[in-house]
């Protein structure tokens, strides 16, 4: 007689499939110590180094960003891959994370509205540089697609049954575009379509692959958005070029955790006992095994 411990094999199973599913919400982000909100500006009324001048007007809209919101998990490439075998990798003269960033949109204060949105991010060191940036190019509205990281540091598409951990927006609104991948200054561009009464606010997430100089410990960044704001006035629509104040952040990747951690799976439950199955039936069992196992 053989012993056979069912439950093993049933962790085993739910490794591959139970990976952590990061949920992008568009719910409004939490007030909390850590958050920060950003009012958008007439440029005009800023003074030098972003200080405002005593007689601004009201503010015209706003953007809140949580720091400690952000999450940060570092990455490394898949082996055997083309990018994984060229000599800057093979130096190991890189690093790389992945960085979600959330931030909330908030609504224009009376009949106006955000004809388009500029969320931007400077890193202070020009050798940190967004390797892949996203979402990229966003044209119809998108829900309930999973997205991972694949072995070249690209965000792709997930296979439901990917050994990887993914990560979904809860709603993707058109039109989003991303650009600066390669540049130590990139930014996200939020346009209303025709159709469409201006930009949705809302939560709205960007996630970016962030190549940095290997053992790096932190880096730090500056973090803006401009905005075209449109308001009806004397029977039209006059569309005014706002911007907020540069924040400084400093995201700390000593501590990131892997991209593809995998949660532990529990202990067998003290009511579960091994079960003993005779051999033949093991045989027997061969091929389901196998199929489980896949």
């Amino acid at each position: 007689m053989l012993e056979l411990k069912f439950f093993t094999i049933f962790q085993r199973k739910r490794l591959i499939t139970h990976m952590e599913t990061l949920i992008l919400s568009t719910e409004p982000l939490p007030d909390t110590g850590s958050a920060v909100t950003l009012d958008f500006f007439d440029p005009t009324e800023l003074g030098l180094r972003g200080t405002r001048l005593p007689q601004r007007k009201e503010r015209e809209g706003r953007i809140t960003f949580n720091p400690d919101g952000c999450q940060i998990f570092t990455l490394s490439s898949g082996a055997g891959t083309a990018l994984a075998q060229t000599d800057l990798w093979e130096k190991k003269q890189w690093d790389v994370y992945f960085i979600s960033i959330p931030f909330t949109l908030h609504k224009v204060p009376g009949e106006g509205f955000y004809k388009e949105i500029t969320f931007l991010i400077e890193m202070a060191d020009q050798q940190a540089t967004a390797f892949d940036l996203f979402p990229r190019h966003i044209e119809t509205e998108t829900e309930a697609t999973l997205y991972t990281i694949s072995p070249d540091f690209t965000i792709i598409e997930a296979d439901a049954y990917q050994n990887r951990r993914q990560f979904r927006f809860t709603s993707l609104r058109p039109t989003i575009t991303a650009f600066g991948e390669g540049d130590s200054t990139f930014y996200w561009v939020y346009e209303a379509r025709p159709e469409q009464q201006g930009v949705e606010p809302e939560t709205k997430h960007v996630v970016l692959v962030l190549r940095v100089p290997s053992g790096a410990p932190s880096v730090a960044a500056t973090i803006s958005a401009e905005a075209i704001i449109a308001r009806p006035s004397s029977g039209e629509v006059k569309f005014h070029n706002r911007k907020t104040e540069p924040f400084q952040i400093q995201w700390e990747l000593r501590k990131a955790p892997p991209f593809d951690r995998i949660d532990p799976a529990p202990t067998r439950p003290e009511n579960v006992a091994p079960m003993n199955v005779d051999a033949g039936i093991i045989i027997a069992l061969k091929e389901e095994f196998r199929e489980l196992f896949r």
